[in-house]
């Protein structure tokens, strides 16, 4: 794999509302609601409270997340990400102490 730089960071206590676009690397450790929508991996960090709708190639949750997610490629869902909503990709990950309450398909619709 390339390695991708860091185009973007939403530091802890940090707030956005709106569309968020990305290429690359992004990481969001503070709260946004609105849009995300990117090419890249997106890292939502466990101190992350997110209220969106995703479109990205891969997606790394840690944080709280509600919201419909398309990821082109992977999803990983760590501990202690908490995740209510619905999520399309073709490979889905969620490790053991995850709290996800929603629906996944294997596609990107």
């Amino acid at each position: 794999m390339e390695k991708e730089s860091l185009q973007l960071i939403l530091s802890e206590g940090a707030y956005f509302e709106g569309e968020l676009r990305f290429k690359g690397l992004a990481r969001v450790a503070g709260q946004i609601k609105g849009e995300i929508k990117g090419e890249g991996r997106l890292i939502i960090e466990s101190t992350a409270q997110v209220s969106a709708n995703i479109i990205t190639d891969h997606l790394i949750l840690r944080g709280n997340l509600s919201g419909k997610v398309k990821a082109r490629k992977t999803v990983f869902m760590e501990p202690p990400a908490k995740f209510s909503g619905e999520v399309f990709c073709p490979s889905l990950s969620i490790k053991e102490g995850v709290l996800f309450e929603g629906s996944s398909k294997r596609s990107f619709s």
